[in-house]
């Protein structure tokens, strides 16, 4: 079969004189029975429900029991189109709700504390800052104008503090160390007096002995 034959329709136009025979009208039932075969082919196609669903589908909202739906393939992209408008809206209706719930409850609480606390410093703590301050310049002249021989009398009171504690430290220490000095002292003379003691008994027994053993020789 030509190129021609395998393109023809039944809408076309024919040029000139044609005649139709036993051929012709059997080709065209042929051609009819084979759109008749595809159409039929087409629609059970398109009315068959896969075993394993696409992507498309199978990423969309599950239905009741987190089942995946289970569509014609004719009805796979309207289904997914439905759920992810379905999702889109429910996204949106949370979005809205939480919106909502912000500006009704959340956001007056807040800026409920935020008025208590620029009330708080601007009626408490802005009084206190400037009085403090102000005190503190006040003390500040006070010393730096009338008080400065107080401030001298001050600090020579503390000099000279300190430099009696120093010296009675001093005073203190130099005691220690001159008893200590004694001590060690008279330790080393009692201990040189107990030497000379054994050494002298020593030399008295050796005496004794030695003379004994003279006299008992003669």
């Amino acid at each position: 079969m030509s190129v021609a034959t395998r393109n023809w329709s039944i809408s076309r136009s024919i040029d000139g004189p044609y005649r139709i025979d036993r051929r012709e009208i059997a080709r065209v039932r042929a051609h009819l029975l084979s759109s008749g075969i595809k159409a039929l082919e087409i629609c059970r196609q398109a009315d068959m429900i896969r075993d394993s669903p696409p992507v498309l589908v199978f990423s969309t909202e599950h239905g009741l029991g987190g089942n995946v739906p289970r569509v014609p393939r004719s009805e796979e992209v309207t289904t997914a189109a439905w759920s992810l408008m379905f999702k889109f809206d429910r996204e949106v209706c949370q979005v809205q709700h939480a919106m909502s719930k912000f500006s009704s409850s959340t956001s007056p609480s807040f800026k409920s504390r935020l008025d208590d606390l620029d009330s708080l410093v601007t009626s408490t703590l802005n009084p206190r800052i400037r009085e403090l301050t102000s005190e503190a310049d006040k003390l500040t002249s006070e010393l730096a104008t009338t008080n400065t021989l107080a401030l001298k009398q001050l600090n020579d009171s503390l000099d000279k503090g300190l430099r009696k504690r120093k010296r009675r430290f001093r005073w203190i220490s130099r005691v220690g160390f001159v008893m200590l000095e004694w001590v060690l002292v008279g330790a080393m003379w009692w201990l040189w007096l107990v030497v000379m003691i054994f050494k002298i008994f020593r030399g008295l027994w050796r005496g004794s002995v030695s003379g004994i053993r003279w006299i008992l020789w003669l």
